[in-house]
């Protein structure tokens, strides 16, 4: 049976990093919200021999064991104590490397997929430390609703959201690999954080701007030192209207907060203008929500 889930991007709205662990992780304090509008989608089908297949519309990602989705997969068989013989195909729409969950949104359908085809066999507990071990944001991704994430990302707490968050996602198309942004950030000084509460309750209410004043990432501060045109592009996101402008993720896309979605559309507009067409990647939509289930071949996939 052909099984296709879709997985949203994520942004961080508040991303705290706490400190370097023993084991080579970082302790984080995060706030992440989905981003329905913005999708990829995974399909999930057996083969007639053993082993894995991948293949992804997208050029540059890899198809074998560096691929999040192979390493997914080789995992949950080995806990569920199966032998792989699936077929995946990514149809890919979040931009990679990116700081909006892709490689880690793929991975997190993967394993939802694995566990629907496979007849439930492993516990929720199991599952979330598959996750985990898969990648920080991976557990996030499993339910992908707003939610706090505490530890190195596997201890999520839901958190309410009032309403749909208008936001501007923009990207200079280049990557910030995870590892080095890790590094950059536990070398670079930054100032305290605010207290993670005045988000929270500002998400709860759905007090936008009370929001963008909580809106924190400790990733600003080592993009802004290393990428001149970072600095350039939170600067005219907020003079063309953005409440509040940071990274997300680690980097290197941005986001910014707006009173509406057609706000954010015309600040898309004007930095398509400001920019030049072919020199930034921009979206505009609206974060909060949560994943869509796993359909089966009876049910329509796709949007």
């Amino acid at each position: 049976m052909k099984r296709t889930a879709r997985v949203s991007a994520k942004t961080n709205l508040y991303l705290d990093v706490l400190g370097a662990r023993p084991d080579g992780y970082h302790d984080l304090a995060t706030v992440l919200v989905p981003i329905p509008g913005l999708d990829d989608e995974l399909t999930l089908e057996p083969r007639s021999a053993p082993g894995l297949e991948l293949s992804c519309t997208a050029p540059g990602i890899p198809g074998d064991a560096r691929n999040l989705v192979w390493q997914a997969a080789e995992r949950f068989a080995a806990a569920a104590g199966v032998a792989p013989a699936w077929r995946f195909h990514l149809v890919k729409r979040i931009p990679a490397a990116a700081g909006l969950g892709g490689g880690s949104s793929d991975a997190a359908a993967a394993l939802r997929l694995l566990q629907e085809a496979c007849g439930k066999p492993l516990s929720r507990e199991a599952l979330l430390r598959l996750a985990a071990g898969l990648g920080a944001d991976v557990p996030f991704f499993l339910d992908g609703v707003p939610a706090l994430a505490e530890g190195v990302g596997e201890r999520l707490t839901p958190v309410p959201c009032a309403r749909p968050v208008p936001l501007l996602l923009v990207n200079p198309l280049f990557p910030t690999p995870t590892p080095w942004a890790y590094q950059a950030v536990d070398r670079t000084p930054r100032p305290a954080a605010p207290p993670i509460r005045d988000l929270l309750e500002a998400l709860a209410a759905g007090d936008l701007r009370r929001l963008a004043d909580a809106t924190w990432n400790a990733f600003d501060f080592p993009l802004l030192a290393k990428f001149p045109l970072v600095g350039m592009l939170l600067e005219s996101m907020r003079r063309h209207g953005c409440l509040c402008a940071h990274v997300s993720g680690s980097g290197s896309t941005l986001f910014g907060l707006c009173e509406t979605v057609a706000a954010a559309e015309q600040a898309a507009a004007a930095l398509r203008r400001e920019f030049g067409a072919g020199a930034l990647w921009l979206y505009a939509g609206a974060a909060g929500g949560s994943a869509p289930p796993v359909a089966g071949e009876s049910v329509p996939a796709g949007k």
